[in-house]
């Protein structure tokens, strides 16, 4: 388990915050930690790297793997014919697959068993 004195000692972070380096205007865009590193074909990506937070962590994933590829980043995100991708409600399982319901009670009985190891 961590806290925010958890992610301050070990992280170095900020107040112990979990969005990467702390960031000023001299941090983000032209002016931001390169997905290339001074290393040979080390990549670097992560709420350190071009902008923090969630949707810097998803950009910068990109933006990193399509360095890699050496293609642009919108090329990664255009959809293709044959991707499916489903998007279910996170409270309302009626419309789960079958093998995602069986998933959910195997791993809901591996707690439930966990739980009851450590209580006894």
């Amino acid at each position: 388990m961590g806290t925010p004195l958890t992610n301050k000692y070990y992280v170095n972070t900020t107040d112990g915050n979990i969005y990467g380096t702390e960031k000023s205007l001299k941090h983000i865009g032209p002016f931001a930690y390169k997905a290339k590193s001074e290393i040979e074909n080390l990549y670097l990506c992560g709420a350190s790297i071009l902008s923090h937070g969630v949707a810097g962590v998803s950009h910068s994933g990109v933006d990193t793997a399509a360095q890699i590829l050496k293609c642009d980043p919108d090329e990664l995100k255009k959809p293709q014919e044959d991707q499916h991708i489903r998007i279910y409600e996170a409270e309302d399982a009626t419309d789960y697959p079958e093998w995602m319901l069986k998933k959910i009670a195997v791993k809901t009985a591996r707690a439930k068993n966990k739980s009851e190891e450590i209580n006894t």
